[in-house]
């Protein structure tokens, strides 16, 4: 037995022996893990293949090709980094072009997004649940529309994951394309929105009007029940519930016991997790729907100012 004397700038092996063995066990016939190469220690070495090779085979000069290995090296540290951009539980409209590899089963949504980002044709992909298939594109759908069923076409029962690759500042823009062709879609669906009610209210009386204003009398068990009135064409009455963290039977007996405890909304913000926002959001919403409430009330997204307020734990801030 022996023990290494201390020494400065230790090599990795003999600290790796003095970590895991103890600095006074005996080493020596103990080998070190070999490291992992790097992309960039990778890389060197295969420039200076590149150049010994090239004067061996006087081919080149040795200043030509110290040249070469640095513009090879120089290109590849150049090279615009690929991202995607995720989009669970949306269906793109189909892109331009099929790129390499489209069709292999993947998976889930991430897998094939991963598969996109690692082809360099490929620069939207969409999973399909029902068959595990990853289909890419080389070009993305204008605008990041999503599908439209055709006129003859059935809705399917399938789950669908989204992605969009390329690289980071393609990827920028298109996303802000995207925003704005989104935007101006949901502005134009508000003021068509708008218009109808102008429309109506200038058809209504006075009485009918109030029918908007106030609750009315309900043995339903909802939180709040609106019935407009008969005269108002195609007006439904509102089902209004709690809570953002699960339905609340209130007075209907039927539906006691029923309800799903989900967590509270503070810990769904906690995760910064926009899918497992939307799953959380999507369940809640099934139940409700299945219930009969048409209104959710919630959830809450304000200043908490004082943290032990009862309903703290229902924001999302």
């Amino acid at each position: 037995r022996h023990t290494h004397p201390p020494r400065e700038n230790m090599p990795v092996s003999a600290s790796y022996r003095q970590i895991v063995l103890g600095a006074d066990s005996a080493v020596d016939d103990v080998p070190a893990p070999r490291q992992r190469p790097s992309w960039r220690r990778t890389l060197v070495a295969a420039a200076a293949t590149a150049v010994v090779a090239g004067v061996a085979l006087h081919r080149t000069s040795p200043s030509a090709a110290f040249s070469a290995a640095r513009d090879i090296a120089r290109a590849d540290e150049e090279k615009p980094p690929r991202a995607c951009i995720e989009l669970p539980g949306v269906r793109l409209q189909n892109g331009a072009g099929t790129a390499d590899g489209s069709g292999k089963k993947a998976k889930d949504g991430p897998d094939c997004a991963a598969r996109c980002r690692s082809e360099a044709s490929c620069g939207q992909a969409v999973f399909s649940s029902g068959n595990s298939d990853c289909y890419m594109f080389k070009k993305v759908a204008p605008g990041l529309q999503e599908y439209k069923l055709g006129k003859n076409e059935t809705p399917s029962k399938d789950v669908f994951d989204s992605a969009v690759c390329g690289e980071v500042e393609e990827l920028a823009v298109a996303q802000a394309e995207a925003r704005k062709t989104k935007v101006a879609a949901v502005k134009k669906s508000w003021d068509e929105a708008e218009a109808r009610a102008d429309k109506l209210l200038k058809t209504l009386q006075l009485n009918d009007k109030l029918t908007l204003t106030h609750g009315s009398a309900s043995q339903s068990g909802f939180a709040g029940y609106l019935a407009p009135s008969w005269a108002i064409t195609g007006a439904k009455p509102l089902t209004m519930n709690d809570g953002p963290q699960g339905f609340n039977p209130y007075t209907d007996p039927a539906l006691a016991g029923t309800s799903t405890q989900y967590p509270s909304l503070l810990t769904v913000a906690a995760t910064f997790n926009p899918a497992a926002a939307r799953r959380y959001a999507g369940a809640i919403v099934e139940e409700f729907v299945g219930k009969g409430s048409n209104t959710l009330l919630g959830p809450d997204l304000e200043v908490t100012r004082v943290g032990s307020t009862g309903r703290s734990f229902e924001t999302l801030s």
